[in-house]
């Protein structure tokens, strides 16, 4: 049985090849003019309707609208390859990683880890690594198709996923390691000891305390990068949660100055935050 596709309705193939296209035209320093983005986000806001509009199969109409489509996907591509990204298209490309990156997460092999900021940090350094690698051009010899963006990106974040889980579990068994061996030299027997630290709180590792947790609440007409550079001067060495309202936007800049900051720091939706509540309320 194939495994299923995941949903989602906030990109098309045709958008993220555009997007893709033009991020790598820039990347690789085209000397290009950027007067064709708005152009190009006006025929892949006209493919999209025509997308949803539904005809019966095989009937004049159908034909008619997949040669429509074609026609603007050709036109959306050739104008891309042309194009350096602007500033917008620049966010939107950002804003279409972040869904697809919160999407893979919902895959019940990636449910129940905790690292978050990992996944999304690693994923997007990658993905802007290695996107220079994305040629639009090639055929693919099973499917005789052209080569898929959404795949290409989707496979750079399900890697990335999967590097950091093994990464992690690498250093918690180091970790686990060291203790042990520290265990042993004091005599101490370790089953009865990792019996006694799991009795002792849900969650401890091997009966050490959790570090202190502390909430904080982003307001609208605050900066994130400034919101969290004022938490570092007083947090120590405690955790801290802050949440940003739902309406507020990470720009991937934004993303990038804050990045460095988040080792005891976790950003987090007021969305996020209303579902765990909803949750403990139950």
């Amino acid at each position: 049985m194939k495994p299923k596709r995941i949903k989602h309705d906030y990109t098309s193939e045709v958008e993220l090849s555009s997007l893709l296209i033009r991020e790598k035209n820039k990347k690789i320093g085209k000397n290009l003019p950027l007067t064709y983005n708005s152009r190009i986000n006006e025929y892949i806001t006209m493919h999209t309707k025509l997308n949803r509009i539904k005809y019966e199969k095989n009937s004049k109409k159908y034909f008619q609208k997949n040669a429509l489509k074609n026609k603007i996907r050709d036109r959306i591509i050739f104008l891309s390859e042309r194009t350096n990204i602007d500033d917008a298209s620049h966010e939107r490309f950002g804003e279409v990683i972040l869904l697809m990156i919160k999407h893979i997460l919902t895959k019940p092999n990636f449910s129940g880890y905790t690292y978050a900021t990992d996944f999304y940090s690693d994923a997007i350094y990658k993905i802007f690594t290695y996107l220079h690698n994305f040629d639009h051009t090639l055929i693919s010899e099973r499917t005789n198709n052209r080569v898929n963006a959404f795949a290409y990106i989707s496979q750079i974040i399900h890697n990335s996923i999967v590097f950091i889980i093994k990464k992690k579990n690498n250093e918690n068994k180091k970790i686990n390691n060291v203790v042990d061996s520290k265990i042993c030299d004091l005599g101490i027997d370790i089953t009865n000891h990792k019996k006694e630290a799991h009795l002792s709180h849900a969650g401890d590792v091997y009966g050490f305390k959790k570090q202190k947790v502390i909430e904080f609440f982003l307001n609208e007409n605050n900066s994130l990068f400034d919101e969290v550079t004022n938490i570092r001067k007083t947090l120590g060495d405690k955790i801290a949660y802050l949440y940003y309202p739902e309406s507020y936007k990470i720009s991937i800049e934004e993303f990038y100055k804050i990045k460095p900051f988040l080792n005891n720091i976790n950003v987090l939706s007021m969305k996020h935050y209303k579902k765990q509540r909803s949750q403990y309320a139950l």
